[in-house]
């Protein structure tokens, strides 16, 4: 095992070993409200706030791990430096990790509320294009349809004009017929 894991389930095996005794010296040293009958838990919510927002935490918990398990003897002052280090380190990656993890989900947010913009802009451009379109070939049409009035008006009016000049010419012939006889 290496020397994170060890210093991991150290820590572990102490507050799962000393809970009440633990609980005590919180509610003493930092103000917390743990009982006695606290859950396993609810002990390792209140060490993992600790550890992650005050950072004498950690070494004052190791020395009180060392003094219980110990009883204070021997060289602890280096392991303690090195354990607290390993145990900020630790600690350190896991925020880090954490806050990493809501960075990542934030920017997924992100991405999917400009990809529904996105989409959403992208719909509102196809309406308008749309919209532009069945407007031109309405106009287009509508044109046609005046175009096609206006011949049909101009071929009506040069079939009147023919009309009146081939009934002016038969009168003109009937009525020089007419006079002639």
């Amino acid at each position: 095992m290496n020397k994170r894991k060890e210093l991991w389930y150290s820590v572990a095996g102490f507050i799962l070993d000393n809970k009440v005794y633990l609980s005590e010296w919180l509610n003493q040293n930092y103000g917390t409200r743990l009982t006695p009958n606290s859950s396993l838990e609810r002990v390792n919510e209140v060490v993992a706030y600790l550890m992650i927002n005050n950072p004498d935490f950690n070494a004052e918990l190791l020395s009180l791990q060392n003094k219980i398990e110990n009883d204070g003897f021997y060289n602890w002052v280096v392991q303690a430096a090195q354990a607290v280090a390993a145990l900020g380190e630790m600690v350190g990656n896991i925020v880090i990790n954490a806050k990493n993890a809501v960075f990542s989900r934030e920017q997924s947010a992100r991405l999917e509320q400009y990809n529904y913009e996105t989409e959403e802009h992208f719909k509102e451009l196809a309406e308008i294009r749309a919209n532009k379109e069945v407007a031109i070939e309405l106009g287009r049409a509508q044109s046609d349809i005046v175009l096609k009035r206006e011949k049909q008006a101009d071929e009506q009016k040069r079939t009147n004009v023919l009309m009146m000049f081939g009934i002016f010419a038969i009168g003109a012939v009937a009525l020089a017929f007419v006079f002639k006889k």
